[in-house]
Formats: structure tokens, C-alpha cells, sequence
């Protein structure tokens, strides 16, 4: 007579997935910082998007890093001017897309 061990699988299986979810559940870190309001997260942001577009060569239209660097860094720009309205920057990406349509500069 054969014994079927799926009873037995599946209790196995069902207890694996509660033990994971109340691991993971333990894992979460709580919030321990204080929620910033919008305008201090945009003021924040627009500080952080003036640090980043320092290093951005008008001349070669990249930052100075390297090619993949710079198209992060111009996502990054794009994002927040997506998010928050700011215009600021539209020139320099707009310098980057006329400069940079042929061949990538070493």
C-alpha cells in the first residue's frame, strides 16, 4: 500500500511560507525620521539637482566621469524637473541631446 505525502508537503510547504512572512515581517526596519513635508523635500531636491548639474561640461555636454555617469546624472536632472516643475535645466539637456546626436567623445 502506498502512502501519498502530500498532506504532509503541503503542511510543510504552508508552515515554510507563514516562518517567511513573519521573518520578513521582523526584518522591516521601522521608521525612525521625521516625515519632511513638500516644499522641505523640494527645497532639498532642488539643492541636491544645483550639487549634481555643477559638474556638468557645457563644452563636451557630460559630466566629467564618464559616459555612463553622465547619462544617469541627466535621467536624475530629467526626473526632477519631471516632478517638480522646475525648468532650470531644460538648456543643458536640450544642449546635451543637439551636441550629442553622432559619435560619443572618448
Amino acid at each position: 500500500m502506498r502512502r501519498s505525502i502530500t498532506p504532509g508537503l503541503t503542511g510543510l510547504m504552508t508552515l515554510f511560507m507563514v516562518l517567511t512572512a513573519v521573518a520578513s515581517a521582523h526584518a522591516r526596519q521601522p521608521e525612525t525620521g521625521p516625515r519632511i513635508d513638500g516644499p522641505t523635500a523640494v527645497a532639498r531636491a532642488r539643492v541636491a539637482a544645483d550639487v549634481l548639474m555643477s559638474s556638468y561640461d557645457p563644452n563636451k555636454a557630460w559630466f566629467h566621469s564618464s559616459w555612463w555617469n553622465s547619462a544617469v546624472a541627466l535621467q536624475t536632472i530629467g526626473d526632477y524637473m519631471q516632478r517638480t516643475g522646475d525648468r532650470r535645466y531644460l538648456g543643458q539637456l536640450d544642449n546635451t541631446f543637439e551636441k550629442d546626436k553622432g559619435v560619443f567623445p572618448p
